[in-house]
Order: C-alpha cells, then structure tokens, then sequence
C-alpha cells in the first residue's frame, strides 16, 4: 500500500474437479473451527519488533470482531523492505472454479441476509471486456475465500508484507503522529485482499498496459462490478442484477451494486483512474472516504473497517456478526435497572 497498493496474486495448481467433490459432499457434515481466526505467522523481523507485530495482531482482531465464520485465516506476515513510500502488499493463495461452482457454494453459504445472491443466476453472467480480450472459463476467488464458503482447506492462505523502512507509528490508540501513518490501518486493508477483496480488472488493465490483450478470469467480487449510469448496465432491482453484463473495462466509472447501495470503484493504474482496481474510488478523488479498502492512506490517517468493506465480503460468502436479540435485550435491562436504581 502506498498511493497506490501493490497487490501481487498466486494461485494454487490444484485439481480443481476433484475438490468440487470433496467440497460438495463435505458442506454439511464437516469439522471446522469454533469461531473466526486469523493466525499470524511472523517472520524473523516481524517477531522482533513487538509493537509491529501487536499492531498486526489487532488487525486481524478488527476482521475477527465483524465476522463470525467458523474458520481459520493463516497469514505468514513478514517485515522488510518494499521500496520507496510502499507501506504494505498483499499476496492472497487464490483458486479458480467454474461459475457454477462459485454460485452453488454462494447459495449453499446463503443466510437470511444474503437474498442478493439468489438473484445469480445458473446460467454464467455476460462480461463486458476491452477489444481483444475474452473470458477464462473460471472465476478466481482467494483461498480465504473458498474457506468462508465452505471448503475445508489448511494451510498459508495468504503474505502480508509491512514495510520496515516506512514512517509508521505503531499504536493509533492515543493518536498518531501527523508525520506517520498508521501502521495498523495498513495492515487491516492487506488482510482485506487476503479475504477476497480482487477484481480481474487490474489483470485487464496491466496487459493493456503492455499492449497484450488476451484471455482474463473475473474474480468472486466482480459479481457485482458494474458500469455506472449506463443504461441496460447499472442495476436497480434484483431482476437487472440477475441480468445485466458485469463491468471489466477500465475505463468510465465503475461500481460495485448492491442494489441497495453503490459503491465507486478504482479502475486501473496505467489504463484507468490511476488507482488499483482491487480498491474502492479513492476518498481524494471523490471526496468520500467508502472504507478501509481505500487505495490510498495520509499520514496521520487511522481508517476502520466500514459497512461497505463489510457488505462486500458479506456477499462473497463472510458472515458479518449480528448482535444476538437476547444479549441486546439483557443489555436494555440492565440499562433499565440501572436507572431505576439511581432514581430510588
């Protein structure tokens, strides 16, 4: 992360048809975890500086708090040196399926508050793409990702680098200094693209870049990648979130649509706006600060995770937490009771 992040992708060279299998017949029955962790794995450099590596820690705590999946993220961090003004990268394991695939586990994944996902429909969703290019018949979702969904992996799921020549300030708790940046706000936005947050749009755009057009995968969130204010291409019900052709260009202005609410998205460093992609529409360009995922940070500047960085990988498979009514209502009444005290 820096003005722009850099978010390098590898993807596992699985047997994917093999898997679906295990997958499927496993959904049900299958052991996971008790609840949502994210296992930080340090490096040498990381280990050795106890306030960075504390400061990761309650990154992956602020996704762990939001989410309420019961499985564990495993994330090799490591602390070094990325270069001029990169504060962090990320290099999520991805995994390719069908769309079928994708969508039957989505629906399979499905809870109360996921009615959009019924809306995708059997039948694989047009693409609309630059000339030259064409779709790989596979979506890439990150192996975090697959396992939300349901899939019983082990293993890395991703690497989180941190820079250690950058000039961060390690504990934003009582405040951070106006010449840093916040460590801890790097770190939570790199394990957000660990947690799926790619779109094939930055592939499309870097083989513009070199002028080599070819086959490109979409990625699970550019399900809901559109072209803004386009007629026939910009959602308003279900019904056109059903049918009409996702977004990959990066050109124009592109959303994501969640029919009930839209979200500006980046759309290319050297073909678009000048912003990665895998990012919302940076807060300077727009004037609005959508979340966490921002591509871009100023010193000083400490960002939580958001609604819109939450709705996002809701809809990718993640169960946001939900207040449980009884806890809720045994808060009012000690609220209640406490008040009654005081007036006796």
């Amino acid at each position: 992360m820096n003005a722009s992040n850099s978010t390098a992708v590898r993807r596992a060279d699985w047997r994917m048809a093999a898997l679906v299998f295990v997958w499927l017949g496993t959904l049900a029955g299958a052991t996971r975890a008790s609840s949502f962790d994210i296992v930080i794995q340090p490096d040498f450099a990381l280990a050795a500086n106890a306030d960075a590596l504390a400061a990761v820690e309650r990154a992956a705590l602020a996704w762990e708090s939001v989410f309420s999946d019961p499985i564990t993220v495993v994330i090799d961090a490591r602390f070094a040196a990325l270069g001029t003004m990169v504060l962090g990268s990320a290099d999520p394991a991805t995994f390719d399926v069908t769309y079928d695939t994708l969508r039957t586990l989505m629906v399979m994944d499905a809870d109360a508050d996921d009615t959009l996902v019924a809306s995708l429909q059997a039948v694989e969703p047009t693409v609309t793409l630059p000339a030259g290019f064409s779709l790989a018949d596979k979506w890439t979702v990150t192996q975090a990702n697959i396992k939300a969904l349901g899939a019983p992996f082990s293993g890395v799921d991703g690497i989180l680098r941190m820079s250690s020549d950058a000039p961060f300030d390690f504990d934003n708790s009582d405040g951070v200094d106006p010449l840093l940046y916040d460590f801890e706000t790097i770190a939570i936005h790199e394990i957000g693209h660990i947690l799926g947050f790619l779109t094939g749009v930055s592939d499309v755009d870097s083989r513009l870049n070199a002028n080599q057009p070819g086959e490109v995968a979409a990625y699970g969130m550019d399900l809901l990648r559109f072209a803004n204010d386009v007629p026939g291409a910009d959602p308003e019900t279900p019904a056109d979130f059903a049918s009409f052709p996702r977004s990959l260009l990066t050109g124009g202005d592109a959303i994501t649509d969640l029919i009930s609410a839209e979200y500006r998205m980046s759309t290319g460093v050297s073909t678009g706006d000048g912003r990665q992609a895998s990012h919302w529409k940076a807060n300077e360009t727009t004037g609005v600060l959508i979340g966490v995922m921002d591509p871009t940070f100023a010193r000083q500047e400490v960002v939580p995770i958001t609604a819109a960085d939450l709705a996002m990988l809701d809809f990718l498979g993640y169960d946001h937490v939900v207040p449980e009514p009884t806890g809720l209502l045994l808060a009012i009444a000690a609220v209640l009771c406490l008040a009654l005290g005081r007036r006796r």
